[in-house]
């Protein structure tokens, strides 16, 4: 997927440096120590799309002379600098540092830059490179100076650009009112907002230079023209909108350098149908969500890298941190599969491709990424067929829903082109038996992080004291070329995966500590990290047709939950281990008495299959 430099530029090189470039940087990853480049460029006025993306290390090692002049020296002295962006983005660009906004720099380690006067701390990232914290663009004139990037005595009209918004196509937003995009002008530019023709919802500006929001209540579709005036400078563009995105037809297969994560090894599968056993509703959907997956849909080709769906995500969601939790609900509930690039550190989020999953006669759920517009086709097709669509709402609002189909799949398969498939329940030993094969080592490896059980998160080495028994470890390439290795170490024994999932559970399972507790419908998670192998998730999604999530609990903490009957419960028990804590106290009743019991509780019991599983 990542094309080298050096063969995108090569065709312009002659031309390359009377050309516009940006070059962006985002910082991401679970730590926060991945950094993600993306590299624009154009003549007039820099594309939209960026004409390169990868890491500093891949940027660092391109051949010199295909770069701008300025990029180029900045690598070769080890030193970029960095001026803060709306969306969490810090540009380098052709202009001059603006005076404005504050600035980091990224650094080689070693170089003057490092090195130099300043006061701030410096945080190490990979392949050697660091990052300074905020500094004012005063404080680093002296090292532009000495570093040969002396600022030029103009200060020209800066381009009206926008950032923050989501691209439907390659010059449309959409009009979702919580991802609007915002404009950025000059510090002393006077900005106006118009509409052009027809245009659905109303449009508005606020704030105040250099960085203006756009606000609107309801979805926006249409057209409108921005107009930037500073003193006899005046430029201006047309902003379109579209409240929905075109439904997709083409989904990305896994290859291009990425694959799959193996979080679980089965030793076959069984199809298995369901006996419906209540009447199935609608029920509500936050509207936040709607628009969030709407978000999600508009994704790239390619697949959302990690940072960009983050920094994406972040302005809606309900506490810091929270979007590790929200990306695995989205995975386990088919709307998103996360691909890890096979040559570097970093991940890709992909939309799954729509599908049919028979899980009763004429009951289908549907699996995969469906838009507003896709499901407004899937309901046509459906009421042409006399079926019935049903929308199931997950563990909370923060939770994917569920999309199930009764009546003629058939029908609906040919009408849609979408696939069918039966349902099938993975067969898995128990652990540690179900765990794949790690063929990496330790060496060559830094330890970056130990896990506190208590927390549930990994912290530094030193935050960690040192004791027996247990202990999870991160270990890290120093040159970020590879993905995270994780190391257990009990009892002098070693095991090793790259799966942060698969070692978290295991070390529970090991330090007989649960990570789950189950009661006689959920599986609740006792610390802020950890979740279920994926392919187990998803089991469980269809068995209850509720998709498993984060949930608020009522001292206002999140934690996260799987639905599961006694059943799934049962099995996953035997599967994990100590892992899970299973309610000794919850004994299997008839079935009758089930739903009484749930009927009294104000529930809707779930429905459960006729098998045992195993």
């Amino acid at each position: 997927m990542v094309q080298s430099i050096e063969d995108r530029l090569a065709e312009q090189e002659g031309d390359l440096q009377n050309q516009r470039w940006r070059l962006d940087v985002r910082f991401g990853g679970y730590e926060q120590d991945e950094i993600t480049l993306a590299l624009f460029w154009g003549r007039a006025a820099l594309a939209e799309v960026a004409a390169w993306e990868g890491s500093i290390q891949q940027l660092a090692a391109s051949r010199a002379l295909v770069l701008p002049a300025e990029l180029a020296d900045a690598l070769q002295q080890g030193a970029l600098m960095l001026s803060e962006g709306p969306g969490a983005t810090w540009s380098m660009e052709d202009s001059d540092l603006p005076v404005d906004r504050a600035v980091v720099i990224l650094a080689r380690a070693g170089s003057l830059a490092v090195s130099w006067p300043l006061e701030t701390r410096w945080r190490s990232l990979e392949g050697g490179w660091l990052v300074s914290g905020k500094l004012d663009p005063q404080s680093v004139t002296g090292l532009r100076r000495r570093l040969g990037f002396a600022p030029s005595a103009g200060s020209p009209l800066v381009d009206l650009s926008f950032a923050d918004g989501v691209k439907t196509g390659h010059s449309t937003w959409l009009g979702r009112p919580a991802f609007l995009p915002t404009l950025t002008a000059s510090q002393g530019s006077r900005v106006s907002l118009e509409e052009v023709g027809a245009t659905t919802g109303s449009l508005t500006l606020s704030g105040r230079a250099p960085t203006w929001g756009l606000l609107a209540e309801k979805p926006i579709a249409g057209r409108w023209r921005v107009r930037a005036v500073e003193a006899s400078s005046e430029t201006e563009k047309v902003l379109c909108f579209e409240d929905e995105v075109p439904e997709r037809w083409e989904f990305l297969a896994e290859g291009s350098g990425f694959e799959s994560e193996r979080e679980l090894l089965d030793i076959g599968e069984r199809h298995e149908q369901f006996r419906c056993r209540e009447v199935l509703n609608d029920e509500p959907v936050n509207a936040l969500l709607w628009d969030v997956l709407e978000v999600i849909y508009a994704s790239p080709p390619r697949g959302w890298s990690e940072n960009a769906l983050i920094e994406t995500l972040k302005r809606v969601l309900p506490k810091p941190h929270f979007e590790w939790d929200f990306l695995r609900s989205l995975a386990e509930g088919d709307w998103l599969e996360p691909v890890i690039s096979t040559s570097w550190r970093a991940r890709i989020w992909r939309l799954r491709s729509p599908y049919f999953e028979i899980v009763a006669p004429h009951m289908a759920v549907i699996r995969g990424a469906v838009g507003t517009a896709a499901r407004r086709r899937l309901g046509d097709a459906a009421a042409a067929t006399s079926g019935k669509i049903i929308v199931r709402s997950g563990v909370s609002d923060w939770a994917p829903p569920t999309l199930i189909v009764q009546g003629n799949i058939q029908a609906l398969s040919n009408d849609l082109a979408w696939s069918i498939k039966e349902h099938s329940q993975p067969r898995v030993e128990a652990a540690p038996a179900c765990w794949p094969a790690e063929s990496r080592t330790g060496l060559g490896r830094l330890l970056a992080g130990v896990w506190r059980f208590d927390l549930g998160l990994f912290l530094a080495p030193d935050k960690v004291a040192s004791e027996g028994g247990v202990r999870l470890e991160r270990l890290v390439r120093e040159r970020g070329d590879d993905r995270d290795l994780y190391r257990i170490i009990d009892h002098g024994r070693t095991f090793l995966t790259t799966s942060r999932t698969l070692a978290v559970l295991e070390a529970h399972r090991r330090r007989k500590e649960p990570l789950f507790d189950w009661t006689s419908e959920t599986f609740v998670r006792r610390s802020r990290g950890g979740y279920l192998p994926m392919p187990i998730a998803r089991t469980i999604r269809i068995r209850s047709l509720r998709a498993s999530g984060p949930v608020l609990r009522t001292d206002g903490s999140w934690t996260y939950v799987y639905p599961s009957d006694t059943e799934a419960a049962r099995w996953i028990g035997r599967t994990f281990g100590a892992a899970i804590s299973i309610n000794t106290e919850t004994k299997r009743k008839p079935f009758y008495r089930y739903v009484a019991e749930q009927r009294r509780l104000g529930r809707r019991p779930s429905w459960l299959a006729p098998q045992t599983m195993s």
